[in-house]
């Protein structure tokens, strides 16, 4: 699937878009771009709009400047939603996109929320997790640029979201494998869940930290399901 770009406050966002329906909007984590999310653009497309961005420094999209801390990836997230036409598209974060989304939240309420490559993976996957997904995602972090993994690091460093939480006033659906070790069930999913007002949590069996790539099927049903349940 092709990259389209876009102007978005002095910066160059490029996108991925593909079907028609109601639009979900999809947030990479950091080491990643909008290619983490080629299952949900290929399996979602038949009912929605899908838009996956590439974050500012990240795939296709222009360098963001030394300063660009996470409330300047929200506001820059909205421009982009309202500069492609999406209204109040769902929005879907794994990972750094999950922090992201909620701070989207706080400033835009009207707007719904080489080596060391290698040793960053293992934590993203489950132990079963085949080695072609590993190359795969290897293939897509080893792609990182140090603009944009610099601003992404230092933007969630210095964040604290917990404060938006009791807040939300959107359906929210928490997707966690249960096999994750970068944000374990027990402490961040259920944390999240509980100070959430009526989140949703649901678990992957078998899936790690980037359940979207590994069990793909599962996910994007648990997708559907709950977007079909929400006005």
């Amino acid at each position: 699937m092709e990259l389209d770009r876009v102007e978005v406050g002095g910066l160059g966002i490029a996108y991925r878009r593909a079907g028609a329906g109601p639009a979900l909007l999809l947030v990479h984590g950091a080491l990643g771009d909008s290619r983490d999310w080629r299952p949900q653009l290929e399996g979602l497309a038949d009912e929605l709009t899908v838009v996956a961005w590439d974050a500012p420094g990240c795939g296709g999209s222009d360098d963001p400047p030394e300063s660009f801390r996470l409330p300047d990836f929200a506001d820059c997230l909205a421009a982009f939603a309202a500069a492609i036409g999406l209204e109040r598209p769902h929005v879907l974060g794994l990972s750094f996109g999950g922090g992201l989304a909620l701070e989207l939240y706080r400033r835009h309420p009207g707007l719904p929320p080489e080596r060391w490559v290698r040793g960053y993976l293992p934590g993203m996957f489950s132990e079963s997790a085949p080695p072609e997904l590993l190359e795969e995602a290897a293939a897509i972090m080893l792609e990182v640029r140090p603009a944009g993994m610099r601003a992404m690091a230092r933007s969630f460093a210095q964040a604290d979201l917990r404060d938006v939480l009791p807040g939300i006033r959107v359906p929210t659906l928490l997707l966690y494998g249960d096999a994750d070790r970068r944000s374990p069930l027990g402490t961040v999913a259920a944390g999240l869940h509980e100070k959430i007002p009526g989140s949703r949590l649901r678990i992957l069996p078998g899936a790690g930290h980037a359940a979207n790539l590994e069990v793909p099927d599962r996910f994007n049903a648990e997708v559907r399901e709950f977007l079909s349940s929400v006005p």
